[in-house]
């Protein structure tokens, strides 16, 4: 039996035990272990060409399983000593909405503002969608001349997706929700990245799952599964149109399915042949991987295409190549393998004390948790903190929605989301 396929079924255990412990199959901790059992079999199964060590094993087995424990640690805690009642707070309608409408203005500005930029770069709209991953690269090596403001004003759109998605799970559907989502796009297409609009798909689907978590835990699972399916789909069919667009023509299915194994499978085997590297005398980054996008904003390193430059080979029969590590490489270049594992249990820890303040019907812990879901999601693929949207989406939505009732005006009235 192969080393993958047992650390795939091991990590099929918390969810188990969060099904003998009668708790969300998909709190942060069976979330983690769903999705990294899910990357792990899949590899056995779609692509068993893709190489994979022993090492890889327990690197991934030790950082995945503290995450694990540290949010199992924190629903012991709070049965322990009674921690999951909310704080009530009144909310009210206008003060989302602004916030909302003021996120979702700054990045639309911003997003069309880059989209003009690209356009006129390339000699119009149609060049743009002929030119393809061209685009990409132009915009992660700043060959085009854009002010730092309007980049800046690009990433509040994933802040206000999580508040209007947030919003909506609670009041139903406004119009002014919209808006933030229409950005994303925008900004997505104009530089030919799925990356935005994989985020939004996941974001709709955790705040439906936490939403129903709220609403009665019991049922909250079942709900989820019968979703999996068609969000399955909406990601593949992302994802496809995505390499469409970046080849500019049409793609024969098996050069898509390939392509899509080097993207969705590809994270353990590129993290093995970086673990077979030397790295005997490198010093630890200190956040500099983990935050790229920071670094890059303060000048501690310049930006890179899907934050590592460097290709790993993927097959030991086919000529498939990828840039994908995971979250682990980026953990452990910055703090070691130990202060990975320390780093992940405190998240977890976190992780776990806001699912339960979700779980018991806070609005502000629903809209961190579906951040960090977010987080927890894409650790097969990288950190979302390389993302200066998603660090401003894991503080904007809680602070605007825990504001003091005082500067929130009237009581706000709840329907249910349609």
């Amino acid at each position: 039996m192969s080393e993958r396929l047992l650390v795939g079924l091991a990590l099929c255990v918390p969810i188990a035990l969060n099904r003998l412990w009668r708790r969300p199959l998909f709190r942060p901790a069976g979330l983690m272990a769903a999705v990294w059992a899910a990357l792990l079999l899949g590899q056995e199964i779609f692509v068993p060409d893709f190489v994979f060590s022993e090492e890889a094993a327990w690197t991934i087995l030790l950082v995945v399983s503290c995450f694990i424990a540290g949010d199992f640690w924190a629903a012991y805690m709070v049965r322990r000593y009674d921690l999951t009642a909310p704080s009530v707070r009144p909310t009210s309608e206008p003060t989302m909405k602004a916030a909302t409408l003021v996120c979702g203005a700054l990045a639309l500005a911003g997003a069309v503002w880059q989209f003009a930029a690209y356009a006129s770069h390339v000699g119009g709209i149609g060049e743009l969608f002929t030119a393809g991953g061209a685009v990409r690269t132009l915009w992660a090596e700043r060959e085009i001349s854009i002010p730092i403001y309007g980049r800046v004003m690009a990433t509040f759109g994933h802040a206000g997706v999580v508040l209007a998605l947030t919003a909506w799970s609670k009041i139903g559907r406004r119009w002014w929700m919209a808006l933030p989502l229409v950005a994303v796009i925008v900004f997505s297409v104009s530089i030919m990245g799925r990356i935005g609009i994989l985020m939004l798909a996941v974001d709709v689907f955790l705040i439906t799952y936490y939403r129903d978590v709220a609403k009665d835990a019991r049922t909250a699972d079942r709900r989820l599964f019968l979703r999996f399916l068609p969000a399955l789909f909406v990601v593949a069919a992302i994802f496809a149109g995505g390499e469409v667009l970046r080849a500019s023509s049409d793609l024969e299915a098996n050069v898509v399915s390939r392509t899509f194994a080097s993207y969705a499978f590809s994270g353990p085997s590129g993290l093995t042949e970086w673990l077979k590297s030397s790295r005997i005398g490198v010093e630890p980054a200190w956040g500099a991987q983990s935050f790229d996008s920071v670094a890059a904003m303060i000048g501690a390193k310049q930006q890179l295409v899907g934050v590592y430059d460097d290709f790993a080979q993927l097959s030991v029969r086919y000529d498939d190549m990828g840039n994908i590590y995971t979250a682990v490489r980026p953990l452990v270049e910055d703090f070691g393998l130990l202060g990975a594992c320390v780093f992940m249990a405190v998240f977890g820890v976190a992780a776990g004390f806001v699912f339960e303040r979700t779980r018991a019907g806070s609005l502000p812990a629903r809209a961190l948790s579906c951040a960090l879901g977010l987080y927890i999601v894409f650790t097969v693929i990288t950190p979302m903190t390389v993302f200066s949207s998603w660090i401003l989406s894991a503080t904007i939505p809680p602070l605007v929605l825990a504001c003091p009732p005082a500067l929130r005006g009237s009581k706000l009235r709840t329907h249910p989301p349609t």
